[in-house]
């Protein structure tokens, strides 16, 4: 538990390092019309942070796993990476919940904050809880909190990609 929180928060870092000084007009932009914004991208990480700490609130009792460093890189490499594109799941997708990045930054401020309180109050043992991921399949809930680490990265990663095709357009 004590390697989960240090991750929480040095993603919280990059991912508001990503979003750092970017203005209205360029967070709305598209480099497509199908490609999302940095707004579009915002409310997609505060989504997922919602969620994930939602399952693990409500994650129900499973047969503990043992540690398993092999899997847990595994999960943790193949969300953050950007070699593949992944379609988010509908109930996570931008629909323009908020009207500013600034208010898209601020929920995932503020989700993340009430994930690290949950985290570092956890008094279980988190791999003796599960839920079922959309797209990995059954995850415990030490998976789940690295799946929430490495997603931001992977989305801060697309962050720097959109602005970088703004400054290039």
């Amino acid at each position: 538990m004590k390697e989960l929180l240090p991750r929480l928060v040095e993603s919280r870092a990059i991912w508001l390092d990503s979003v750092e000084g970017v203005a209205e007009e360029e967070g709305c932009w598209r480099s497509d019309p199908g490609r999302w914004s940095v707004l579009d991208c915002a409310e997609h990480v505060a989504n997922v942070e919602h969620r994930i700490l939602q399952t693990l609130r409500k994650a129900p009792a499973i047969p503990a796993a043992p540690a398993d460093s092999l899997r847990e890189n595994r999960i943790y490499d193949s969300v953050r990476s950007r070699d593949a594109r992944v379609p988010a799941p509908e109930f996570v997708r931008p629909a323009g919940r908020y009207a500013t990045l600034g208010e898209a930054v601020q929920a995932f401020v503020e989700k993340r904050r009430r994930a690290i309180e949950f985290l570092a109050g956890y008094g279980g043992d988190l791999r003796a809880i599960g839920a079922t991921h959309p797209m990995l399949g059954p995850c415990n809930g030490y998976e789940y909190a690295l799946i929430m680490s490495a997603h931001c990265i992977r989305h801060a990663s697309q962050v720097r990609e959109i602005r970088e095709a703004w400054r290039a357009r």
